[in-house]
């Protein structure tokens, strides 16, 4: 790419957003509905170094076409909810589209996943990994030779990092 902004990349840009579409479980029209979404928010967007935090334009650009998609997909969601009829519960169409719904439903919950993980560093990655492994808090943080204060402070910067993607913060730990 010789320029973010240049006519000479619109091409691998498109083709980016579609990889990046497919990925969140996006294919026919609803992946060409979301290209031209998110196109449109592309031809908006202006990088400005000084609001970046220390991001470059092509992460910026990025962070803006996986918030568009996810976008696209929770408000298919909300279209899906409200177009089921209500009186087809036990027939072949509406478990269709409940499979439907659940299936944007995990891909949305993946990708605020991954963006969450990708706001973190990564001793809390290690963090991370060692409790979805089921570690409780006092072996990870001997696992990894940390005091009770770094942990506690790694904990606050996970919930807080998960509570910014969408995630409720929980009490269990």
């Amino acid at each position: 790419m010789k320029s973010l902004n240049g006519e000479c990349d619109w091409e691998s840009r498109m083709n980016l957003i579609r990889a990046r579409g497919r990925k969140l479980g996006l294919e026919g029209a609803d992946l060409d509905d979301a290209v031209q979404d998110v196109a449109m928010a592309i031809l908006k967007f202006r990088y400005d170094p000084l609001r970046s935090n220390g991001a470059s334009e092509k992460t910026a650009l990025i962070h803006v076409m996986d918030r568009r998609l996810i976008s696209f997909l929770r408000s298919k969601g909300r279209r899906l909810k409200h177009v089921a009829p209500i009186d087809l519960q036990n027939t072949n169409e509406s478990k269709g589209l409940e499979s439907q719904d659940r299936t944007i439903d995990i891909n949305v919950i993946q990708s605020d996943v991954r963006l969450a993980m990708l706001s973190i560093d990564e001793l809390q990655h290690r963090v991370c990994r060692l409790l979805m492994a089921g570690l409780s808090q006092a072996k990870t943080q001997a696992e990894l030779g940390l005091s009770r204060r770094e942990m506690c402070r790694h904990m606050k910067s996970l919930r807080d990092a998960f509570a910014k993607h969408g995630f409720s913060k929980c009490r269990g730990d």
